[in-house]
């Protein structure tokens, strides 16, 4: 019952930071269709550290046309895993990788203002999504503000000051121990209301849409969350990237604003009251089916039954095992981080969901 990885071997690793470094992996021919990515996407990774294995999820740097991945990782203080890769971890080694998944960028028919705010390592999916729009999409606009501590803490800070020679693409960066004397540093403290009314008049001459991409500690992205509500924008239209457990405040309040009684997703007409039923799943093209006991989960059933969905922190909270529900009825926990527009359209996670019909299906290949 082992999550679906593939031994990839390190073939470069350069400094990108302060304690930050790039890993890219080679991903031979055999693997190319397993390891696609997206923009924004992230893997998991597996290494064995005096001799535990040690799971962490990183968010890709490389660009879904690139011919191998790459992740880029600041060392936390006490990080076992990201000590590890910083310090430790040599050119030619291997690591076991989980597939690419996520869904943070989401394509939209319209043309879009892609408005990023990162700080620190959380600019790393930012990368990933600008290098997808640049070549895919050269005609949309972007925009980043990027906060760090020093230039010399800045991931990525040469390439995306070259990238901002584009004139579809603007860079607003801030420094909170240092005031550099640079065009684009244009903030020198922690990111506050009276620096988001600055951002807010930088992106609003834009005529186009804007989505909203914020990734970094939570309480940098509720405050640009919260600001966001107060000027009219709709929950649809930011979206959040975070492999952190929430406070137990932020879940609370999911639970009150959700209101008493179960949490179900699909057809409610549906609801049974006896133990037992079937769900089967749309897996890598094959359907695949499985009788969850009692108060098992999705994902919990189709690992006891040696399948191999997708699936990375089994605590709700990196999305990698996001499936659509397309038959049935499920019920999923009040605290559940995923945002009411996911839950509107069917998509759960399987890590948290119980079937609560006699049949479900889901799909995990098309949502």
């Amino acid at each position: 019952m082992e999550r679906k990885e593939f031994e990839l071997k390190v073939i470069e690793k350069r400094k990108e930071a302060t304690d930050a470094v790039t890993l890219k992996f080679e991903v031979p021919e055999s693997l190319k269709s397993e390891m696609k990515s997206k923009a924004g996407q992230f893997i998991g990774v597996t290494a064995d550290i005096a001799g535990e294995s040690v799971h962490r999820s990183y968010s890709l740097s490389s660009g879904p046309d690139e011919t191998n991945l790459e992740i880029s990782i600041k060392k936390v203080p006490q990080g076992k895993m990201s000590t590890y890769l910083v310090e430790r971890l040599a050119v030619g080694e291997t690591l076991k990788v989980v597939p690419p998944t996520g869904h943070f960028y989401k394509e939209h028919e319209a043309k879009r203002h892609h408005i990023m705010f990162a700080a620190g390592s959380g600019v790393t999916p930012m990368l990933s999504i600008l290098k997808f729009l640049k070549n895919i999409k050269p005609d949309e606009q972007a925009s980043l503000f990027y906060w760090n501590q020093t230039q010399e803490s800045s991931m990525f800070l040469k390439d995306l000051l070259e990238r901002s020679k584009d004139p579809k693409f603007n860079l607003f960066l801030g420094f909170t121990k240092e005031k550099p004397e640079m065009e684009e540093a244009v903030f020198f403290n922690r990111c506050n209301p009276t620096d988001l009314k600055d951002c807010f008049y930088k992106w609003s001459v834009s005529i186009d849409m804007p989505v909203f991409y914020l990734c970094g500690p939570e309480d940098f992205m509720d405050g640009i969350e919260f600001f966001l509500g107060t000027k009219g924008y709709d929950p649809s239209q930011i979206r959040r990237e975070s492999f952190n457990l929430a406070a137990a405040a932020e879940v609370v309040a999911l639970k009150e604003e959700r209101g008493d009684g179960p949490m179900y997703i699909g057809d409610k007409s549906q609801l049974s009251e006896e133990e037992g039923g079937v769900c089967e799943a749309v897996l890598d093209g094959d359907v695949i089916s499985v009788s969850p006991n009692k108060d098992e989960t999705i994902l919990e059933a189709f690992l006891r039954d040696g399948e191999s969905p997708p699936y990375s922190c089994m605590e709700g909270t990196c999305i990698a095992c996001q499936c659509k529900v397309v038959e049935g009825l499920v019920e999923m926990p009040k605290d559940s981080f995923m945002t009411e527009e996911d839950i509107n359209d069917g998509l759960i996670l399987s890590c948290q969901a119980m079937i609560r019909s006699k049949k479900v299906k889901v799909d995990f290949d098309d949502y």
